[in-house]
């Protein structure tokens, strides 16, 4: 948020905003306008952003005298280097749609079915154990799902996770743990795409396509810091292709195309249904996380939910151990109903007929059971 400017020594202290198109973009517009209008006017205002927007140039306007435009990149508007105005109107259009990256992120793409999602991020996972990386997802809900499976096979290299149902607390302290690693994976929402330092990050993982390009830039902006090199990944669903690549173009970024190797691929298919069965808490995440099918999870979900319908229905089929001991004892006692006893002084004769069944079988079955019991406490 910016600062109310202070008088020190006769000077004023300027007022910063940064990250200024995110917040613009959540809704504090207004507020942001009440707050720069009660400033002095006599000050120094700077909006940060690696990502310029048109909502920040309306700030501009409406908020600054001669506002300049500073932007990292080769050649600015009329020949000057990197420096423009930000209240040209409709000619910004072009500028906006030239974004940089640092020279020395390597930039990839793969094209993935939704199904082999987790699969080709388990196996790049182990093929890169003693790397820095951080794996960007849509949603709280699917970093936690990732991280619970992912922590219960254990890969063979610290996991981490961050979102934003975290506390503050509890997001710092990640945030220290994972600095202080020096090989590990973060699952992260895009509440660690801004404002967060991460020096010494080998890759950056995009799980899911970004909503924009813009979110696209700060997220690999995460590696590849001042002078340090790094690469970034994107996985893209195949109806996804076409239409993100054409964006990343129109913003002049050089994302390659690239292949899964074959043969480091693992499939963890079974893996995820043995852990859903074993902890009923990823199973509760694998379920809350259903809706969204933005993760290899309908399958293996399909799979799961099938199990436990087969399950249930054997349970409804089959008697249990106490019920088949009791249906076990009827019919002995049925057949020893119609048995003479043995300790009788009659003997049985040998032509005399078999009883027929009536209907008064139960009370006479009842009726020899307390005759036994009596003889018995005799």
């Amino acid at each position: 948020m910016p600062s109310r400017a202070h008088e020190a020594d006769g000077a004023s202290l300027p007022a910063v905003l940064d990250e200024a198109d995110r917040i613009l973009d959540m809704g504090f517009s207004a507020s942001l306008n009440a707050i720069i209008a009660n400033l002095p006017r006599s000050r120094q205002t700077l909006l940060f952003s690696a990502t310029q927007t048109k909502s920040v140039k309306d700030l501009a306007r409406l908020s600054l005298q001669d506002p300049e435009y500073v932007a990292v990149r080769e050649s600015g508007p009329g020949g000057s280097k990197g420096k423009g105005k930000a209240d040209d109107g409709d000619g910004d259009d072009q500028d906006e749609g030239v974004e940089e990256v640092p020279k020395n992120l390597e930039q990839h793409y793969m094209v993935v079915d939704l199904p082999a999602k987790l699969d080709l991020l388990w196996s790049f996972i182990k093929t890169h154990l003693f790397t820095k990386t951080i794996v960007f997802l849509s949603s709280g809900k699917q970093v936690r799902f990732v991280y619970e499976n992912f922590r219960h096979m254990r890969p063979g290299v610290p996991l981490m996770h961050m979102h934003g149902k975290q506390k503050q607390m509890q997001r710092l302290e990640i945030y220290q743990r994972f600095l202080t690693s020096k090989h590990a994976v973060l699952f992260a929402t895009d509440v660690a795409a801004r404002g967060l330092d991460f020096p010494a990050i080998d890759w950056v993982v995009q799980l899911d396509a970004p909503e924009d390009v813009e979110t696209y830039i700060h997220r690999v902006g995460r590696t590849a810091r001042y002078q340090a090199k790094g690469k970034a990944l994107l996985f893209l669903l195949p109806s996804e292709e076409e239409g993100f690549v054409k964006r990343l173009e129109a913003k002049k970024l050089d994302v390659n195309k690239i292949k899964a190797n074959d043969k480091k691929k693992q499939s963890i298919r079974s893996q995820l249904q043995s852990a859903a069965f074993q902890f009923p808490e990823v199973k509760f995440l694998a379920q809350r996380v259903r809706p969204s099918l933005s993760l290899s999870l309908s399958s293996v979900l399909v799979q799961i939910l099938l199990h436990d319908n087969e399950a249930d229905s054997l349970a409804c089929n089959r008697p249990s151990s106490r019920t088949s001991a009791r249906s076990t004892s009827r019919r002995t006692s049925r057949s020893s109903s119609w048995t003479p006893s043995r300790s009788t002084s009659t003997p049985p004769r040998s032509d005399s007929p078999v009883r027929p069944r009536s209907s008064s079988a139960p009370s006479r079955r009842r009726a020899t059971r307390r005759t036994r019991r009596a003889s018995s406490r005799s």
